[in-house]
């Protein structure tokens, strides 16, 4: 008997794969009521995959709708593999681009007939999604750090458990930055008047609540005088008419951009709840910078902005590292380092190779560099792991001579501390380090795929072989995402845990050629029962009281 989840396919239940075209298939099927009932299907898994009670009970009401010669190879495919998996976020998004591309404006409730070819469709979405995953895969026998990429990169996103708090943050904070800054407070004034807002905290807690009502209900009303937030949700929605090659070239990233679908106006229908928490942050920005745009709203040198990649530029430069990375280190740390610097300050002090972050706790260092950067669907989903590899390389781990990025930046930065005495003036105790933990944040979880920690570690090893650092312990890095990060953030100022022991735990873990740091601690720790009153208390009060309910 197999062991683990399996996923049931088009394939197991008939054999015309090469010739069923699914979106022949769904043409007559109502769109809106398709899309409603997979998202109602969905999101009895969306949080837990591996509920295999609530998996089976799908499985066995969808065997309902086929006829009797499906059903009979149905009952044969559970009887060898009981842990069987019916719906995935993958599954869904691919069922969503056929039924999408057959769209139709038919408002009819589904039929027997029509549910029973929406099971067909999605069954066919998961032949093809799982097919493209192995195509190849056994060619990797002899690559497993190749073979972990090629299976983890295009599932990651939808593996991991997001927490809407770091959105959240990330939205305090970049709002924050705005109405302490000379230029962007005066936008700020305006747009919160023209959102019909009283603050911007009062703007943050209203799209929040539409959120939060979506986690019960997957629709999403937006009207009367809250219709001025129409266009926050406008700016993620289904255009129909972009979707009529949608199948036909397989644009996932379209959906992931665009995670609703509005049958009318100020009404929408969330597909998939983490894609929606993935993008809030990122368009409460749009929403910000597509109204500075409205107004001819102009840069420092008096000069009008002319797109959103003009806003989002000068944004990145002034507001990410300092505001996120910094503010999180330094609330993490306060007290307990003996020695922080941030990379702003080590620059203003003309150090040579500053990193992003300088903290010293004891005798123990933590040299930081921070990466702002996004993974390509182009790398996620490309079956050349050499090029995968590259790509990760050039990002995390890279020193050519010429260029440094990464923990190759950070082994030239500790040649400096150590062999050129960059640091005597900064830190007199630095000499006196023994341990040493080089560390890459990321704002992407792709970046916690299984594979990317071992590439790390190989090539570091090899990039290592150029330095000279006498007795001091430098351990195999880390590649720590910022939601990492921000969840452990109060169990560190809180001493119930110290990031030098969950390093040396992680390398110390047998299996962790498998594992990411991510996955290791959010099932070890991330996922115990926190007091969230005061994780909460501890993150966010210094920008906004009020942003969670005491009771």
């Amino acid at each position: 008997m197999v062991q683990g989840l399996i996923a049931v396919t088009y394939q197991d239940l008939w054999d015309d794969y090469e010739s069923f075209s699914p979106v022949d298939c769904l043409k007559e099927v109502p769109t809106v009521s398709a899309l409603n009932f997979v998202v109602e299907k969905q999101n009895q898994v969306l949080y837990a995959y591996s509920d295999l009670t609530t998996q089976q009970l799908l499985f066995y009401e969808m065997c309902c709708y086929f006829d009797e010669d499906a059903k009979k190879r149905a009952a044969s495919f559970i009887a060898t593999h009981p842990n069987v998996n019916l719906l995935s976020s993958e599954t869904c998004l691919n069922f969503y681009l056929m039924a999408l591309q057959a769209y139709n404006e038919n408002e009819d409730k589904l039929t027997y007939e029509d549910i029973a070819k929406i099971y067909k469709a999605l069954l066919y979405a998961t032949s093809y999604w799982t097919n493209k995953q192995a195509a190849g895969i056994s060619l990797l026998k002899n690559d497993p750090i190749g073979m972990m990429l090629r299976i983890d990169l295009p599932t990651i996103e939808f593996k991991v458990s997001k927490d809407f708090r770091v959105q959240l943050y990330k939205a305090c904070k970049f709002f924050d930055f705005c109405s302490k800054d000379k230029l962007y407070s005066s936008f700020l004034n305006s747009f919160c008047i023209n959102r019909d807002v009283a603050s911007w905290q009062d703007y943050i807690l209203r799209l929040f609540n539409f959120y939060h009502a979506s986690i019960n209900n997957p629709w999403i009303k937006v009207e009367g005088k809250e219709s001025a937030h129409q266009a926050f949700f406008d700016n993620f929605s289904i255009i129909t008419e972009d979707c009529k090659a949608l199948w036909d070239e397989h644009d996932i990233t379209y959906l992931r951009n665009h995670p609703l679908y509005s049958p009318k106006n100020g009404l929408y229908l969330l597909l998939n709840a983490n894609l929606f928490v993935d993008k809030f942050y990122q368009n409460l920005k749009f929403d910000f910078a597509s109204y500075i745009l409205s107004i001819n709203g102009c840069n420092e040198k008096g000069k009008p902005f002319k797109s959103y990649p003009d806003i989002a530029g000068d944004l990145g430069t002034r507001f990410s590292e300092k505001n996120l990375l910094y503010t999180l280190i330094e609330k993490i740390y306060d007290g307990i380092a003996d020695s922080k610097f941030t990379g702003e300050y080590l620059k203003s002090k003309k150090v040579m190779a500053e990193p992003d972050f300088y903290l010293r706790c004891g005798n123990s260092l933590f040299i930081i560099e921070y990466k702002d950067l996004v993974m390509s669907d182009k790398v996620k989903y490309s079956d050349d792991v050499t090029f995968i590899k590259t790509e990760i390389l050039d990002r995390l781990c890279l020193d050519d001579g010429k260029k440094r990025k990464g923990f190759g930046q950070i082994l030239y930065t500790l040649d400096g501390i150590f062999n050129k005495n960059t640091f005597g003036k900064i830190d007199s105790y630095v000499d006196n380090v023994t341990d040493v933990y080089p560390i890459v944040v990321t704002t992407d979880r792709a970046f916690s795929a299984m594979g990317v920690s071992q590439l790390m570690f190989e090539k570091f090893s090899e990039l290592l072989k150029q330095y000279n650092f006498g007795q001091r312990m430098i351990y195999l890095p880390i590649v720590l995402d910022y939601d990492t990060l921000f969840a452990l953030a109060y169990k560190i100022h809180n001493k119930e845990l110290a990031l030098a022991d969950l390093i040396q735990r992680f390398l110390n873990d047998k299996d962790r050629a498998a594992k990411s740091f991510y996955s290791k601690f959010n099932e070890e720790e991330i996922r115990k029962d926190n007091n969230i009153k005061e994780e909460n208390k501890f993150l966010f009060s210094d920008i906004i009281a009020n942003l969670f309910s005491e009771d």
